[in-house]
């Protein structure tokens, strides 16, 4: 029962809420750097430089968005009055902080780490690959790490390509240690994770 005085109820709207946006893919950027020391240079003044130098931009979207550009050993860019700045000495002077600070500075390319092997772990990493049954591969050739580290290094023809051809060398092994890695971590993820 109602009397006079008690309002009538009236129906109020509901919002309809707002859709959330889809978030912003995020990139990251890192610097993978293979060195040029080995313990048969400890001592002898050799193996402090970053003779392969790569950057790997990974933009998160499904599927996954992976850039990867190769820098040259022999880049020569003045920087900061820096009295050596071939790109190959920033690390050895410098550190990784300063090499991410001179990729940002010259390229507008924040990288946010780095990773370092040396010819020792890269070996390493490519005999374990292959002793877990992936072995790198380079076209139809299939490498065990000290032969892996000599087509690398190699500038004196020895595999049918000169020293203008290292780039190319780099790039070819990268992609089969992607292969491999990729094809390792399908069969046996927590030992791929491991390695």
């Amino acid at each position: 029962i109602r009397d006079a005085t008690t309002p009538e109820p009236t129906a109020s709207a509901v919002p309809f809420p707002e859709p959330t946006a889809s978030p912003t893919p995020q990139r990251t950027n890192w610097l993978l750097l293979g060195g040029d020391y080995g313990a048969h240079r400890a001592g002898t003044g050799w193996g402090d430089k970053t003779d392969v130098m790569l950057l790997v931009s990974i933009l998160e979207t499904d599927p996954i968005d992976i850039a990867v550009v190769q820098f040259p050993r022999n880049l020569y860019v003045p920087w900061e009055g820096h009295a050596d700045t071939w790109m190959f000495a920033i690390y050895r002077d410098l550190g990784p902080q300063g090499l991410r600070r001179y990729v940002a500075d010259l390229f507008g390319i924040v990288p946010q780490g780095t990773f370092y092997v040396d010819m020792d772990g890269f070996r390493r990493i490519v005999d374990d690959l292959a002793a877990a049954g992936h072995p790198l591969r380079v076209g139809s050739t299939a490498f065990d790490g000290r032969e892996a580290l000599s087509y690398l290094r190699d500038n004196e023809n020895n595999w049918g390509l000169g020293s203008y051809d290292a780039g190319q060398r780099v790039f070819s092994v990268f992609n089969g240690l992607v292969r491999s890695a990729v094809g390792y971590l399908g069969d046996d993820p927590i030992g791929a994770v491991d390695l």
